[in-house]
Formats: C-alpha cells, structure tokens, sequence
C-alpha cells in the first residue's frame, strides 16, 4: 500500500507541476509504441522518486527484512511491467 500510494500521488504531481512534467515525467508519454517494458521508459530522476523512494519508503515503514525486500520489490517490477502490458486484469482494478 505504501508504494502503491507513494507512486499514484507522485504521479499525479507530475502530472500537475508544468515543470516536472516537461522535463521529467513526459519522457514516460513519449513512447511511440506501447508494450510491457515500456513502463520502465522513465527519466533517470523520475525512476528515483516514484520507485526508488517510494521502495525504500515500504521497506522502512514496514520492517520487512532484507529478504522481503528484494521479493517486495521484484514483484512491484513484475506488477507495473504486467499493469502496461494492455491485457485484462483477472483481478478487481
């Protein structure tokens, strides 16, 4: 929940902060052709707030272990890849 939060407000910050979106967020917006591994199409600095603060936020708020974390963080990859990937959801959006 803290990733997911952290991402979705950061996001929308973006999207609402005329200077952070042009020169940071938009590079997300500029792929041509959509497919899965273009949720990883971010600039350097949007990679470091969305995912790498956001991460470190959920393990430190949580007390997960070292092991955990990389599971946690694995999966959150695997998540965002597959919730780009344009195929239906099984699960309740």
């Amino acid at each position: 929940m803290v990733l997911n939060a952290w991402q979705y407000f950061m996001q929308r910050y973006m999207h609402a902060n005329k200077s952070l979106y042009n020169h940071v967020h938009s590079k997300h917006h500029t792929l041509v052709v959509p497919y899965a591994f273009g949720a990883r199409y971010n600039h350097p600095l949007e990679d470091l707030l969305l995912d790498t603060v956001g991460g470190a936020l959920a393990f430190l708020v949580s007390g997960m272990t070292p092991r955990t974390g990389v599971f946690f963080l694995s999966f959150a990859n695997v998540k965002t890849v597959d919730d780009h990937c344009g195929l239906p959801s099984s699960s309740p959006a």
